[in-house]
């Protein structure tokens, strides 16, 4: 559980950087873009920050970086959760497996459904 709870974390911490890099790097680079154009930078310069924030824009729309940022977060609240109730007196192991077992299929549920 804790390998899986790891997972989790692991997950949350990339899917939310990469939410993050591409929320204000789009928006930057924009910015850069425009001023590039503006000053009269050479028109490859320009380009190549054009199609930077083309492409980060294009990979953070079809990555659904947010969502997946959320689920692994969810998932991994839900494991500290059960891990909390396993370390109780007197826990029963069963019930909190079967849960365990659930958070699992919840998140590649969640993961698939994204991909469709």
């Amino acid at each position: 559980m804790l390998e899986q709870r790891d997972r989790y974390h692991r997950a949350q911490q990339w899917w939310s950087m990469a939410f993050h890099v591409s929320v204000f790097t789009v928006p930057g680079a924009s910015l850069a873009t425009t001023i590039l154009a503006a000053l009269k930078v050479t028109a490859v310069a320009t380009t190549i920050v054009s199609g930077t924030v083309t492409f980060v824009a294009a990979i953070a729309a079809s990555g659904r970086f947010k969502q997946k940022w959320k689920n692994a977060r969810q998932s991994r609240g839900k494991v500290d959760a059960l891990l909390l109730d396993l370390d109780a007196d007197g826990a029963e192991p069963e019930p909190i497996r079967e849960l365990f077992k659930q958070v699992i299929a919840d998140q590649d549920a969640e993961v698939l459904r994204e991909a469709q």
